[in-house]
């Protein structure tokens, strides 16, 4: 995404996007695509907050497996912050 953005680098697309992926959708085609983005997450039994959950926690433990390879010590707070 860094390069098809054209940004140099991973800093320069997060000023670039302002850390959205939204900002990269022209304005007129925002609300268009993230209604099609939800409705193909969402299976019609309310799947959305399962997915959001599942991404979630996958993020977490992405987090704790960093911290266990480098010996770090992690706090509650470190985790739910991101």
């Amino acid at each position: 995404m860094v390069q098809l953005a054209g940004c140099d680098d991973i800093h320069e697309f997060y000023t670039y996007t302002n850390r959205s992926f939204r900002n990269l959708i022209s304005e007129p085609e925002q609300k268009d695509i993230e209604e099609s983005i939800w409705r193909q997450i969402n299976d019609g039994d309310g799947q959305v907050l399962l997915s959001v959950k599942r991404v979630a926690a996958e993020k977490a433990n992405e987090k704790l497996e960093e911290a266990y390879n480098n010996e770090e010590v992690l706090k509650k707070e470190d985790i739910e912050n991101d």
